[in-house]
C-alpha cells in the first residue's frame, strides 16, 4: 500500500511539472543585440524580427536559434511583414531626416531600399500587406507619423501617397481587404482623430470615433465588421460593426497595448 502511495504522489509530482513547462519560454539569442521592435511569422519555424541599428535576426527552427542578417542600414527598423517565404518589407526611422523602407526578394539575403512619393514621414510605425489571392495585385499600406500614409498594388516598386489630410501619427494600420481598412494613432490639439477608416482602398477616408480619446497603438481586424483597438491607459476598445461605433472593453489597467 506505501509502495502504491508512494508511486501515486511521483506520478502527481511529475505530471504537475511536465504541464508546468507549457506557456511561454524565453528564445532571446544569446549573442548581444540591440532592442527589438517588430517580429513577424511566415510560419512556425521561419520567423522574422527587427529592431535597432539595423537589427534584422531570423530564425528557421521556431526561435530556437536566430541568425544576424545585414540589412545595409544602420537606422532603427519598427516593423517587418513577409508576403511568403522570400519576399518582405522592413521600415523604420532614418536619422531624423526621412524613412527607411527595405525589400527583399531573396529571403533576405539582399536588402533594396524603397522610395515613397509625395514627400516622407521620419518615422514609419506599420505595414500591412492583403496577401493570397489569385489574379490579383499584392496591395501593401505603410503608415507613419504626420499622416502620411501610401499604397503599393506593385510589390512596392512604386508606393503611392494615400494620404487623409490628417497630420496625426498614426502608429498601425489593418486591412481586411484591398479597399477596407483602418489606421488608429495619436490625437493632436487641432485634428483630435485616433481612428481614420476607409472603404475603397485609400482614396477616401472617414472619422471614427474612440470612445476613450486616447492614443491608440495597435489594431486587428477579424472580419470588416468585427475588429479590437488598444492603446495607452490600458485602453481596449471594439467594433461589431466595421468601426461605426466603437465600445470601450473591460479595465485593461495602466499598461500601454
Amino acid at each position: 500500500m506505501k509502495l502504491l502511495l508512494l508511486i501515486t504522489m511521483l506520478f502527481v509530482v511529475l505530471s504537475i511539472n511536465a504541464f508546468g513547462q507549457e506557456g511561454w519560454t524565453n528564445q532571446t539569442p544569446a549573442s548581444p543585440l540591440f532592442e527589438l521592435h517588430g517580429v513577424y511569422a511566415v510560419d512556425s519555424l521561419n520567423i522574422w524580427a527587427v529592431g535597432e541599428e539595423g537589427t534584422i535576426i531570423h530564425s528557421t527552427d521556431g526561435g530556437l536559434t536566430w541568425e544576424s542578417i545585414p540589412s545595409g542600414t544602420t537606422e532603427m527598423i519598427l516593423t517587418i511583414e513577409f508576403i511568403n517565404s522570400d519576399t518582405g518589407w522592413v521600415a523604420g526611422a532614418d536619422d531624423g531626416i526621412a524613412s527607411t523602407v527595405l525589400r527583399t526578394t531573396d529571403a533576405g539575403l539582399n536588402w533594396e531600399a524603397q522610395t515613397l512619393s509625395g514627400g516622407g514621414a521620419l518615422s514609419i510605425f506599420d505595414l500591412d500587406f492583403i496577401k493570397g489571392i489569385p489574379g490579383e495585385p499584392t496591395y501593401g499600406f505603410i503608415t507613419g507619423d504626420l499622416g502620411f500614409t501610401w499604397k503599393t498594388d506593385d510589390f512596392g516598386a512604386n508606393w503611392n501617397s494615400v494620404r487623409n489630410d490628417c497630420e496625426n501619427t498614426f502608429w498601425s494600420c489593418y486591412f481586411v481587404n484591398k479597399d477596407t481598412g483602418w489606421f488608429v494613432g495619436t490625437p493632436s490639439v487641432q485634428e483630435p482623430y485616433t481612428i481614420m477608416q476607409t472603404a475603397d482602398g485609400g482614396s477616401t477616408w472617414q472619422v471614427q470615433t474612440n470612445p476613450t480619446e486616447t492614443n491608440l497603438r495597435g489594431v486587428c481586424f477579424g472580419t470588416d465588421l468585427k475588429g479590437i483597438a488598444v492603446g495607452l491607459n490600458g485602453t481596449i476598445i471594439y467594433t461589431s460593426d466595421g468601426g461605426a461605433t466603437w465600445k470601450e472593453s473591460a479595465d485593461g489597467g495602466y499598461t500601454r497595448w
